[in-house]
């Protein structure tokens, strides 16, 4: 499978909401676009975030951000999404983190990262680890609604 990234636009954001319905993200991710993305205005891209559209096999599938984890930092939090699960499992991700973190330290300096990814969430922490990922850490999140989430902590370098 063809995996490419290209940097996301104004109009690729209805898909973003579409590949979030789609996966029912919001019972597993706390976010589906960088943090420092307002909603509509893209111009922090390149130096608060970079935001691509993953690509696989000519079918936009899904999108893919590493942001600063704070102004003129060298460490960046990734995240990504793929908004139909017949495409888990086929390594669009583990391709799809890597042309990421490859465009961030081009782009951005980043040459860390790291991430937070629910405990529970067996399929992407493999996935993580098999992009050179590691487990550093753990806690217990509490939701809006007062639930608490146990997540792993994962690092780059």
């Amino acid at each position: 499978m063809k995996v490419y990234i290209r940097r996301i636009t104004g109009g690729d954001l209805a898909n973003l909401r579409t590949w979030s319905e789609a996966i029912g993200s919001g019972d597993y991710m706390d976010k589906v676009s960088p943090q420092f993305f307002d909603g509509s205005d893209l111009s922090g891209w390149g130096d608060d975030y970079i935001w691509y559209v993953i690509n696989a096999d000519g079918r936009d599938v899904g999108g893919v951000w590493v942001e600063r984890r704070r102004k003129g930092s060298p460490e960046g939090i990734l995240g990504i999404i793929i908004g139909d699960p017949g495409m888990f499992g086929l390594g669009i991700g583990r391709r799809a983190i890597d042309l990421a973190a490859r465009e961030a330290r081009f782009v951005m300096g980043i040459d860390r990262m790291r991430l937070t990814v629910r405990a529970s969430n067996v399929r992407a922490i493999r996935a993580y680890r098999s992009c050179g990922f590691t487990v550093t850490g753990s806690g217990i999140a509490s939701l809006a609604d007062g639930t608490r989430v146990p997540f792993c902590r994962m690092e780059f370098n």
